[in-house]
Formats: C-alpha cells, structure tokens, sequence
C-alpha cells in the first residue's frame, strides 16, 4: 500500500480585531485525503492558531494562500496527532481492500427475544 496524503483547508475562523489586527485566523478546518491508485479515504478536523508573534507574523486576510494555512496546520497540530490522522485514512482504505468480516445472524434463525424482567 502506497498512500499519497493531501490537505485541503475547508474554512478558516477569524477573530475580527484582535491588537489592531483584522481578520486574525484563529483556527482553520481542513481535511486530510489518502490515495492509493483508485482508492481513496478523507477524514476532518481542525487546528487552533495562536495569535501572530514575530516568529509568526499577521499575513493579511486577502494575501493568505492554502499552502500558506497548511503551513501552520503542520507547524501548530502535534505530529503524533497527525499522524493519527494518517492511520484513519489508511485503515479506511484497507477496509476497501479487505472489507472487515462481520457475522451475521443466520437466515433461518429465530430472532432472539429478550427475556423479561421478573416484576
């Protein structure tokens, strides 16, 4: 299995006005894409952004690109829970490989009543 991982940010979170500052991103949602030939599993979730420090100065709101926002998703999420992320994903294409077993009841079984209750 050769996974391929993507990210798309879905929509980003503002604070109107924080220190002078408009349209501060605080938190962007996103979603993370897995695919391996014609398969392909996606999960969401979302990442919190502090607010801008000379280390992470304010881009304006119109100037932002995704690849900019994927940026701080992968500098601001913890890698483990990316990671994680990555496991979802490929699980949910391995169960399109192999669909997981289940066992059903039999066709020509009595459908199991629950006892009563003594009162």
């Amino acid at each position: 299995m050769s996974i391929t991982y993507t990210m798309k940010i879905d929509s980003l979170d503002c604070v109107p006005a924080l220190d002078g500052l408009s349209n501060v991103v605080s938190r962007a949602i996103w979603t993370m894409t897995g695919t391996d030939g014609d398969l392909t599993a996606s999960t969401s979730a979302s990442t919190e952004f502090p607010a801008p420090t000379p280390e992470r100065p304010f881009i304006s709101f119109d100037d932002l690109t995704e690849a900019t926002v994927i940026g701080w998703v992968e500098e601001c999420a913890d890698a483990a829970y990316l990671e994680s992320r990555r496991e979802i994903i490929a699980g949910l294409i391995a169960d399109q490989i192999a669909p997981p077993i289940v066992t059903p009841p039999l066709p020509w079984a009595e459908p199991e009543t629950p006892e009563e209750a003594p009162e």
